[in-house]
């Protein structure tokens, strides 16, 4: 990793107590073996089978790395590989993902970030980079939100499924800016990207093998690197959230149905359908998904003479079983 002169970094760990005083300290630690050999091979076996079919049938997320007017969705310009490619939604797209975002240390690590055992995935992506990309704009990853926060409202989670050095465009970050104002971010409309009106200095590099996860809070202001390497850089960006915060990815909308019908209720809930006091879902027919644990009755339009019906929720949810019921299905 990069250092800075006399300063404290956080070190990679195995040591899960450890990790959480860096996360508090300095926004973002580094944990090792996360995941074991077997795991990244399938994981990025996985992940590189569906970013090439994704370019082969024209519907790959391409760019250069930088976002903004430099991404576009289709296939690689002038016949070359883009030097960097999104896949995105990627429960839908491996049983090998849902597993991922269910992992224990990454949940263990989500629950210290929020102090609350309530939060959901917002979003699980993965990240190719190739020879060529150039960094993104310094930013924080709850940049949507317009004004600064005492928690983090978000919280990301990359695990590493190659080397992740330097030369490779690995993550940086500016330690400790967790508890900073978020950096000022201006557009060029030109090129239809952001950039950073205001030198920041002080970043360092995340460095790490295979397997790990760097896990840093929404506060944290980082970027990709620049890549002027000839490997590829794999990871996955597993994105989580507090409940009230709108999901980067609508998984009640857009899981596919075989996809949602092998899922237990733990990764249901996972995906966005434990409510609380908001996230509550409405079946669109009968027999439709609903919220885990406290499932809604189908209700269509009622009219006199209409032979249309409402189903409670008991005989809505059958087909779903196992699904853990509160006894009381009452609302205050």
């Amino acid at each position: 990793m990069s250092t800075m002169t006399g300063v404290r970094l956080p070190q990679p760990t195995r040591d899960l107590e450890q990790g959480k005083r860096d996360l508090t300290e300095f926004g973002y630690c580094i944990h090792l073996d996360v995941i074991d050999a077997d795991e990244v091979r399938a994981l990025r076996e996985r992940l590189d089978e569906q970013a090439r079919l994704e370019r082969e049938q024209g519907v790959a997320w391409l760019g250069n790395g930088g976002r903004g007017g430099n991404t576009w969705v289709g296939s690689p310009r002038d016949g070359e590989v883009a030097p960097w490619q999104g896949v995105r939604t990627l429960l839908n797209k491996g049983r090998v993902f849902v597993d991922l975002a269910m992992n224990p240390v990454i949940q263990e690590y989500q629950r210290h970030v929020f102090n609350s055992p309530d939060f959901y995935l917002s979003g699980s992506n993965g990240l190719i980079v190739r020879k060529g990309a150039v960094p993104m704009v310094i930013h924080t990853d709850q940049i949507h939100v317009p004004f600064d926060t005492p928690i983090p409202l978000v919280s990301n989670v990359m695990i590493t499924l190659s080397d992740f050095r330097e030369d490779m465009g690995a993550t940086r970050f500016l330690p400790g800016s967790h508890r900073m104002t978020a950096p000022q971010l201006a557009i060029d409309w030109e090129k239809l990207d952001a950039y950073n009106p205001d030198p920041v200095e002080g970043m360092v590099t995340a460095e790490c093998p295979p397997g790990a996860a760097i896990v840093f809070e929404g506060r944290l202001w980082h970027s990709s690197g620049c890549s002027v390497s000839d490997e590829v850089r794999y990871s996955i960006s597993t994105y989580f959230a507090l409940p009230f915060m709108r999901a980067q990815d609508a998984y009640a909308a857009s899981l596919h149905d075989d996809v949602y019908a092998g899922m237990t209720d733990a990764e249901k809930a996972m995906a966005g359908f434990k409510v609380s006091t908001v996230g509550r879902i409405d079946p669109r027919s009968p027999g439709d998904r609903s919220n885990v644990g406290a499932p809604n009755p189908y209700i269509p339009e009622l009219r006199a003479g209409s032979p249309a019906r409402a189903i409670p929720a008991e005989q809505e949810a059958a087909p779903f079983a196992g699904t853990v019921r509160p006894e009381s299905q009452a609302r205050s």
